[in-house]
């Protein structure tokens, strides 16, 4: 035997350690608690995120915006990730949606500005959580988010 493996599954009965999620967040610069974390790990921040919206978000507008960069990166990361992946998450990142729409009121531009949306090719359709604001945050945040 020549010590070569035909699968990427390490002897160790470790998983592959090449993640596609993993090194997409990698490449995109992302801190290293989020590449450590993969996908599962920004779907379970982002449940957090919506836990703190249901419960009356406390905190500024950049830490808003940037909870919904989390949720754009997951949208990235799902392009990547393999089916099982994909599958391991989606009922979770559905609930989360789900609960963050009902949460939420639609704005008729993007929370980033109309530049943002069209250099990204961000829609309300299709990136919807940059064109909603959810109705249990402060009236300051609401004010600094809708300039």
């Amino acid at each position: 035997m020549t010590g070569r493996r035909i699968s990427g599954a390490r002897r160790d009965g470790e998983a592959n350690p090449v993640d596609p999620v993993r090194v997409y967040l990698k490449t995109r610069g992302a801190a290293e608690h989020v590449v450590s974390g993969g996908l599962e790990g920004l779907v379970r921040d982002w449940e957090q995120f919506v836990e703190s919206v249901a419960d009356g978000y406390s905190l500024g507008a950049e830490d808003y915006l940037n909870d919904l960069d989390a949720r754009q990166l997951i949208e990235e990361a799902l392009a990547v990730a393999p089916a099982a992946q994909k599958k391991t998450v989606a009922d979770d990142l559905r609930r989360a949606d789900d609960l963050m729409r009902t949460l939420a009121h639609p704005v008729e531009k993007c929370l980033w500005g109309d530049d943002a949306a069209r250099t990204n090719g961000w829609t309300a359709r299709r990136n919807w959580w940059y064109f909603v604001i959810a109705t249990t945050v402060d009236p300051n945040l609401l004010d600094e988010l809708k300039r």
